[in-house]
């Protein structure tokens, strides 16, 4: 790769910004530029995600194999961990490890709130929406998702 292939500039990430709303909940959204992507980047995600008013960026939910992490840049709001809120603004950082609290990010503030959000991208996850009874797994095959209570427990060697 040469430099050009490893750089972009401001007004190229702006171009690159799109509406983005959350499959299984069309009321949580952001608008997104995924600039790791832009640049080539496959084992880590970073987002330029700017939240408007009054939106929540991405239903509750957790990874049981994703670590993410969230850096507000600019904007007021909270991050919900389980179901405690904590107030967010500029230069505050939230890591959200694999199996940690389910959480979200909301925009309580009169203003976008821009963060930077970002991943580790494992080649499998389990992604549990708490508030929506939805258990999501990724797999190279894409995203596919049932209701939480469709998953029984096995033990491996029990007949």
């Amino acid at each position: 790769m040469t430099a050009p292939d490893l750089i972009r500039k401001a007004d190229a990430i702006a171009d690159a910004a799109f509406a983005f709303r959350h499959p299984l909940d069309k009321s949580k959204g952001c608008t997104m530029t995924p600039v790791s992507r832009m640049v080539g980047m496959t084992a880590s995600a970073v987002n330029l995600v700017r939240i408007a008013a009054g939106e929540q960026a991405f239903p509750l939910h957790a990874h049981h194999g994703e670590e993410e992490w969230t850096y507000v840049i600019s904007g007021t709001g909270e991050v919900i961990l389980d179901q405690e809120r904590h107030n967010l603004g500029p230069g505050d950082f939230v890591a959200f490890p694999a199996k940690g609290p389910a959480h979200a990010v909301v925009n309580t503030g009169n203003e976008e709130m821009v963060c930077l959000m970002g991943s580790d991208l494992p080649a499998t996850d389990v992604i549990d929406f708490p508030e929506l009874g939805k258990r999501v797994t990724r797999t190279a095959d894409g995203y596919e998702a049932a209701p939480r209570g469709s998953f029984e427990s096995i033990v491996p060697g029990s007949d």
